[in-house]
């Protein structure tokens, strides 16, 4: 969450991040970050700007994370086949029907 709010939740780079912004990033990290064993949930004013984005210090952030540099700006759709890998086939049987 920290993370985001220090810049990398900014999809639009605007300089300010969203609680949109914020639970875009959180819902597309926190899951693969936990094995899945986290989901966040997020309430509130979602155009509500929750920090600013520090120019230089993002910057020095985003040197020092290893991080894919389209992590961001990829879709949790698409990630079955990482969910075959992960679930038990009983809970995988279950995501599938829901």
């Amino acid at each position: 969450m920290v993370n985001g709010m220090q810049g990398f939740a900014d999809k639009n780079h605007d300089g300010k991040v969203t609680l949109s912004e914020l639970n875009i990033y959180l819902s597309e990290t926190v899951p693969a970050e936990t094995e899945f064993k986290q989901n966040p949930y997020i309430a509130g004013n979602l155009m509500a700007t929750v920090s600013r984005v520090d120019s230089a210090t993002f910057a020095a952030l985003k040197s020092k994370t290893k991080t894919n540099a389209n992590a961001n700006d990829v879709a949790m759709r698409g990630n079955a086949d990482v969910l075959e890998k992960k679930l038990d086939s009983l809970t995988l049987k279950k995501y599938k029907q829901f």
